[in-house]
């Protein structure tokens, strides 16, 4: 049990607080990671006020996209602070940002064609296109790459922790969040 503790204040604990605090340690990560927890936010707040209405699969499109966009990104940042232009000295010293951000790249496409397609089944798919999820991968992928952090079993825990929070937070929000009235004479679903 005391391995257990251990592990945690040493090493998960402060790696959560290097993914919860980056935005602050790292400036230049803030231009993509406000539209993300704007999103997050305001998408949120809708189901949570249009408790009845489901994802789309226009909007679970949409959102893989956003991968796309954050992939492109990380991409052009690591192009930008290498050192070395020539591709192979750029891929060995940045092996670990451009692996995240091939990953990333990877799950967008595969997530827009899943989606455009409808290959996955629906709850399937719009659980994985939910806006948290794909923000939330976002976001890590822009801490790691952005901030240099190390990707290892430490930082795959407390960002499933950081995720968890998120989760009873906005479950919180939707308890106390003010749902929208039925309009009369529609017809139900």
């Amino acid at each position: 049990m005391s391995f257990i503790v251990d592990y945690f204040s040493i090493e998960i604990f402060p790696r959560f607080m290097d993914l919860v605090t980056a935005p602050y340690y790292h400036s230049e990560l803030l231009w993509i990671t406000i539209p993300l927890i704007i999103v997050v936010l305001l998408m949120e707040f809708y189901f949570g006020r249009y408790n009845k209405e489901e994802l789309g699969w226009n909007t679970a499109l949409g959102n893989a996209l956003i991968l796309l966009f954050v992939a492109m990104d990380l991409f052009r940042y690591l192009h930008n602070h290498s050192l070395y232009k020539d591709f192979f000295n750029y891929i060995f010293l940045n092996a670990q940002g451009v692996f995240i951000a091939a990953i990333i790249a990877l799950e967008g496409f595969w997530l827009l064609f899943a989606n455009f397609f409808h290959i996955l089944p629906k709850r399937l798919a719009f659980f994985t296109s939910a806006s948290l999820q794909i923000n939330m991968t976002a976001y890590i992928a822009i801490v790691l790459v952005y901030s240099n952090l190390e990707l290892n079993l430490a930082t795959i825990i407390a960002a499933v922790i950081l995720y968890f929070i998120l989760l009873g937070f906005f479950a919180l929000i939707h308890l106390i969040e003010p749902k929208a009235k039925e309009i009369v004479g529609l017809p139900k679903k």
